[in-house]
């Protein structure tokens, strides 16, 4: 996982976001309202918020938390089933593959005591604050309370990943 720069997004793209928060918070049912709106992607600011995001993700838009994968879906890092007011909110969306998002993270989201993530947020931190990497393992191991919860949430150590940064670890150690 690598520090992510959130880019800007055009004010047309922020107005209907903001227009679709506005929505979500007049509504009688906020969790649905955010769900129905959020089936409604096929217009310019979508494509947008997915261009953006593929723009700040490492290499060819790679998942914004395992770096493995394609990332093929917009993320809400506070999921909108829980935190639906959160749902249209541009600083809420990461790219992340099909894996980390729907197999792994779903809708787990720590908090600590005082109501704060527990989860590493690359658009906002520096992950090497609350992970570090072991090439002789292939394995991420935690560096603060941040730590544990996001290498199990995103599934950051799960064998696929930790097998090939292994074999890169080994070739780059060869070379």
């Amino acid at each position: 996982m690598k520090r992510l720069k959130r880019l800007d997004l055009s004010t047309e793209t922020l107005t209907f976001l903001r227009d679709r928060s506005d929505g979500v918070a007049v509504s009688p049912d906020p969790r649905a309202e955010a769900a129905r709106l959020w089936r409604q992607q096929s217009n310019k600011a979508f494509q947008e918020l997915r261009e953006t995001l593929g723009k700040m993700a490492s290499g060819l838009e790679r998942c914004m938390y395992c770096e493995d994968s394609e990332g093929t879906a917009i993320e809400h890092f506070w999921p909108k089933s829980v935190y639906p007011e959160r749902a249209f909110d541009w600083l809420n969306y990461l790219i992340a593959c099909s894996r980390c998002n729907s197999n792994f993270k779903r809708d787990q989201f720590p908090l600590d005591a005082a109501g704060a993530p527990l989860l590493v947020n690359p658009s906002e931190e520096e992950p090497l604050d609350h992970l570090s990497f072991s090439p002789s393992t292939g394995r991420f191991e935690p560096r603060s309370p941040k730590g544990d919860p996001s290498i199990d949430v995103f599934g950051l150590n799960r064998t696929t990943l930790t097998k090939g940064e292994l074999l890169l670890g080994q070739a780059s150690s060869s070379s």
